[in-house]
């Protein structure tokens, strides 16, 4: 079977698809993923999910970084915590260092499912996961009501 046939939305209102290859886990620890212009800013969204993650019963850290970071330091400090989620949120700026980030940490990692979302991901993203593997999961739309849906079916 074609993987591009394999694609699926998770949820009825299709804000949630998932890659073929993605692994459903229990709970454990999930990694949101900072990468920001600089230091002096910071992603508000990913403390909110955070805050979901832990009402739900999932450990949680929160790894904050700059685009102008090396991506194997980076690589180092997120690969440590050994996760079972790792959630990041996808921007103009910061794309090509997450995306390069993303790929090395997948293959390090290959059971770790990897979420996205965030302004990069407000279209169809089927054809996103088609050809990018190192996303497992793409989110689209306000993540405080996304994200719950996508802990639960990890959860299953």
């Amino acid at each position: 079977m074609n993987a591009s046939n394999n694609v699926r939305d998770l949820s009825p209102s299709r804000r949630l698809t998932l890659s073929p290859s993605h692994p459903f886990i229990s709970k454990g620890t999930v990694v949101f993923l900072g990468v920001n212009a600089s230091y002096s800013h910071s992603s508000l969204a990913l403390w909110i999910l955070r805050e979901i993650a832990e009402r739900e019963g999932w450990k949680t850290r929160l790894i904050e970084m700059t685009v102008n970071d090396d991506v194997l330091a980076a690589l180092a400090r997120v690969s440590v915590t050994s996760p079972d989620v790792l959630a990041a949120s996808a921007y103009l700026f910061n794309r090509p260092f997450l995306l390069s980030f993303l790929r090395r940490f997948k293959a390090l990692h290959p059971n770790c499912v990897v979420i996205g979302g965030g302004p990069e991901f407000l279209g169809d993203s089927r054809h996103f996961l088609r050809c990018e593997t190192a996303m497992d999961v793409v989110a689209r739309g306000e993540g405080e009501r996304v994200f719950p849906a996508f802990l639960q079916a990890a959860h299953q």
